[in-house]
Formats: structure tokens, C-alpha cells, sequence
């Protein structure tokens, strides 16, 4: 196709060859550009309405329920007994819904046992009354525990339990939804998530795709990335590509992943595009894996190669082993442990020969190629020198590595030469 010019926000511009990587999978490749930073879009979570839900829990006779709104007091006495009159909680909610309405400062709307208000600005509200605690409570954006959400709400009504007082991590948000989406009326409190943070990746930042259409022509587009729809920066932290660059993509377990830095990243399993819990409140064996490899130096993940133990990581002077003890490889289950400590070249990615993972390493003049055997979980893997026979005969300046498993052999050589470098191995019956 003809181009006539590339936007300043295209994803792969200016990019060059070694920044690009493709990743293909069925009818779609990935696209990868190394260069990228990984940002959220502008969009955050709309704040929450200056608004306070008032609820009447325990009606009694010959009580006061009183409702302090921004220092203005509104409040309502039952009767004296039954000859007097009704004291039931629909009356109360008559009567003080009446009476903040008529302020002109708020606008209040009877809904169910409560009283929903709403008022241009920030207030605060206080009650008082009945004939036990928690007859009369009140809330804002925050509450102490589920126990005390109503019923019945206003639709989009936005809530924090904070649960403990103490510890931050427990804190869940809750959004009201009404039955057939009507203004107020009953329904659930469903899971949400925090008014002010950014929620969505920005998909002019991450991975492209070019998928191929049943008709054989090709779509090059961005893709539709899973947004954080719960929790906050706490309990539903940042992937641990934001910010950064992505190194390396790849499919394992059923999942997309991604190496930024030290760290290895891992969708939800079976939702290659969600890289976001689905619950702060509880841990799910599908959630997404975000682990990071240590070791007494600094640690640059480049590549991974998957073996039957688990997924080998290549950094630029050691291998590790991402694996589980675990039937299901789960935030919970998954650790990376130091496999090997040889330098393996950061833009030659390792081969696959069957049994082994072959790699490149260069001194200033020259090339190696060493072999890993035998990963397994418990012991250290074997390694073999293949190139030890021949030390000075590959330059440093090759730049491929090609592995056929099936014919035993493997191809070494620099883009724009005429010279290849082969080994062939004989496998013999032990």
C-alpha cells in the first residue's frame, strides 16, 4: 500500500528493525515495538457527586430523627404512641425529604426506607435520633462495612467500604445498579472501581495485531485492552509494563505475556487482553501473574523459550526458570528461581533444538553457542559448549540463529552476508 506519511502517534514510528517483533498465534500476529512506552489514556474514573444516602433503620414512637446537613438541622418527631398516629419509616422519610427539599441548598428524593441528596457542592451530614443505635445512619462516598448498604438506591450510587479502619488493602468500592435500570429503586451493589484513578491502557502504546480476514487480506489495528473496572491503585495495582517499555511477548499456560525489566507479566488466563484482577476482594487462580526475577545483580529480561519444566528466562548473564509446584500456575503458585549464570547475547533470541535451548554468547571478537540440557525443577541443567571446538571461527558481528529440531541442526549468520555457520548434531541411541 502507498504511505504517504506516517502520524506522530502511529505506534511503530520511527521504530527500527531491532525494535520490532512479531508474534504470531493462529490468524493473528502481534506486533510488538520495543521503543514504546506503555501509558494509560487520559480518561479517569468520573468523581463522585456531592451526595449523602440517608437511611431510617429502627422506627420508633415518641422519638426525634434528626438530619444535619451542612450545619443546618432538619428533623422529624414521631408520635407519642398509636392513638397518635403512624410512626412507621415512610412517614419519617415523608417528612425529611419534605423539609431538605424545601432548602434550597439540596435537592432530596424519597427512595424506599431512605433519602437520597444531592446538593451543587460539598457538605457534610450528621443524624441523630431513634430509639437505638444505627436507627438513623447516614453515609457519603464511604462506609464502615457492607452490612449497612440498603436495598434500594440511587442507580450509579458509588460507595468505599473501608471494612478495617487500619489496613488499606481490605478496601473494596461498590457501585449501585437498579433493576431494569430505572433512576432509584432496588437492586445490587455490584464491584467497582476508585472515582479519580486512570483505568485504561492506552492502545496506541501497547502491542498491535494483524489479523488475517477470511477473505486472505490482512487488518492492521490496535488492540481493545481489558480496562481496571475494580479497585483502586492498591488493591488493583498498575501492570508492571506501565511506564516502561515491553521487551518480549509470548503465549504460555493459556496466557499472554510480557518481560519489562526484571519482571515477567501474564494476562488473566483465557482473557489475553485483561491484565487487571477481577476482584479486590478476593484472589482468583485466573487472575493476572506479575512476578520479578532477583539475583545479586541487575536483572534485564530479553527473551523466554518454553521447556516442559516451565519458561526459561534470558537475561544478560543469567537464565532463570519461571515454573509452578502447582497444577494451575496462579499468582500464588508462580516463582522464578535462578536456572544458569552464562551471558547469552540480549538481541539473538535462544533457539529451540529439541531437547536443549541453544543460545549465543560473544566476547568482542567472537561468537559462542552454548546448550542447555535437562531443566527440570529440582536439579541444575547440563550445559554444553557446542561451539568449544571451533572458539575462533563465528565473529561477533552474526546477528541470527536458526534450530530445526527435526533435522538436528542449526544455522548461525549475519542479515546481508553470503556466509552461514553450521553445526549438525548425531543423535545416537543410548
Amino acid at each position: 500500500c502507498n504511505i504517504s506519511s506516517v502520524p506522530g502517534t502511529a505506534y511503530l514510528k520511527d521504530a527500527t528493525a531491532d525494535d520490532i517483533e512479531l508474534l504470531t498465534l493462529n490468524d493473528y500476529t502481534f506486533v510488538l515495538n520495543k521503543a514504546k512506552t506503555v501509558a494509560y489514556t487520559a480518561d479517569v474514573v468520573a468523581a463522585s457527586p456531592h451526595a449523602c444516602f440517608i437511611v431510617i433503620n429502627v422506627v420508633a414512637y415518641n422519638n426525634t430523627y434528626k438530619v444535619v446537613l451542612g450545619g443546618t438541622t432538619f428533623s422529624h418527631t414521631t408520635p407519642q404512641d398509636i392513638t397518635a398516629g403512624d410512626a412507621d419509616a415512610t412517614t419519617i422519610v415523608a417528612a425529611l425529604q419534605t423539609a431538605i427539599d424545601a432548602n434550597a441548598s439540596y435537592t432530596a428524593v424519597a427512595v424506599g426506607p431512605g433519602i437520597y441528596v444531592t446538593s451543587s457542592g460539598a457538605f457534610t451530614v450528621s443524624v441523630s435520633g431513634g430509639s437505638q443505635e444505627d436507627a438513623i445512619y447516614a453515609f457519603q462516598d464511604q462506609i464502615s462495612n457492607v452490612g449497612k448498604l440498603p436495598i434500594q438506591c440511587y442507580n450509579g450510587y458509588k460507595v468505599k467500604i473501608v471494612n478495617s479502619a487500619n489496613v488499606a488493602e481490605d478496601d473494596i468500592y461498590v457501585k449501585f445498579t437498579t433493576s431494569n435500570s430505572a433512576t432509584f429503586g432496588p437492586g445490587v451493589w455490584e464491584e467497582s472501581n476508585a472515582p479519580g484513578i486512570k483505568y485504561k491502557l492506552d492502545p496506541a502504546t501497547m502491542p498491535h495485531q494483524l489479523v488475517r480476514k477470511a477473505d486472505g487480506s490482512f487488518e492492521y489495528d490496535p488492540v481493545t485492552w481489558e480496562e481496571r473496572d475494580v479497585g483502586d491503585e492498591l488493591t488493583n495495582p498498575d501492570p508492571s509494563f506501565v511506564g516502561g517499555t515491553i521487551r518480549n511477548m509470548f503465549f504460555f499456560r493459556n496466557r499472554f505475556g510480557f518481560l519489562t525489566g526484571d519482571t515477567v507479566v501474564m494476562s488473566k488466563a483465557g482473557s489475553f487482553f485483561d491484565f487487571f484482577v477481577g476482584s479486590a476482594q478476593v484472589a482468583a487462580a485466573d487472575d493476572p501473574i506479575d512476578v520479578s526475577a532477583s539475583s545479586t545483580t541487575p536483572v534485564f529480561l530479553n527473551y523466554v523459550k518454553t521447556v516442559s519444566a516451565g519458561l526459561v528466562l534470558f537475561s544478560d548473564n543469567e537464565q532463570f526458570l519461571l515454573s509452578t509446584d502447582s497444577d494451575v500456575l496462579s499468582p500464588e503458585t508462580a516463582k522464578i528461581n535462578t536456572l544458569a549464570g552464562y551471558e547469552a547475547d540480549t538481541k539473538i533470541e535462544a533457539v529451540n533444538l529439541g531437547t536443549s535451548l541453544g543460545f549465543i554468547s560473544k566476547t568482542p571478537l567472537w561468537s559462542r553457542m552454548f546448550e542447555l540440557f535437562r531443566i527440570s525443577l529440582t536439579d541444575p541443567p547440563d550445559m554444553f559448549n557446542t561451539s568449544g571446538v571451533v572458539p575462533e571461527l563465528i565473529p561477533s558481528t552474526v546477528d541470527n540463529i536458526a534450530g530445526s529440531a527435526a533435522m538436528s541442526i542449526v544455522s548461525i549468520g549475519q542479515s546481508g552476508t553470503s556466509t552461514l555457520y553450521q553445526y549438525r548434531a548425531l543423535n545416537e541411541p543410548q
